[in-house]
């Protein structure tokens, strides 16, 4: 009886603590550590893969809520793109979708600035011909243009 009692106490604590900690400042997550974003061109559409670290509690509500946790954060980091689709979300990584992202022009690719949502450890930006871009410790997609 008195672990459920105090498996009930830790999952309203966990409950209440998981909004304050969402609403933190959109740059720096308590809960969430972004390692790593791979953006890959087809066509002028990116796929994104992003790998990240949780917190535990961050992993225990994923645990029993779903993803609901990291959802909000992941389109936070990719708000200033447009039609945006988190296609797969995991304990430690998600795929994304997002449409006319890059613009091909004869001999050019072009990718405009987008601020990201969070800063991220390692950016890599990989061209439709696998020409690949690799920023360090960012928080924005620069503007690149890419001739090939």
């Amino acid at each position: 009886m008195r672990f459920k009692s105090a498996f009930m106490i830790w999952i309203v604590v966990l409950l209440i603590t998981m909004p304050i900690v969402s609403a933190t400042d959109t740059q720096r997550s308590n809960y969430i550590h972004i390692e790593s974003v791979t953006m890959t061109f087809e066509g002028s559409d990116m796929n994104v893969t992003v790998k990240y670290k949780l917190d535990l509690f961050a992993k225990f509500y994923m645990l029993f809520f779903g993803t609901k946790v990291v959802e909000p954060k992941l389109e936070g980091i990719f708000a200033e793109f447009e039609n945006v689709e988190i296609k797969n979300v995991s304990q430690d990584s998600a795929e994304i979708f997002a449409v006319d992202v890059l613009v091909q022009d004869i001999g050019t690719y072009q990718i405009r600035q987008h601020k990201l949502g969070q800063e991220v450890d390692r950016l890599l930006i990989v061209f439709p011909d696998d020409y690949t871009i690799t920023f360090d410790d960012v928080n924005t997609v620069p503007s690149i243009t890419y001739s090939y």
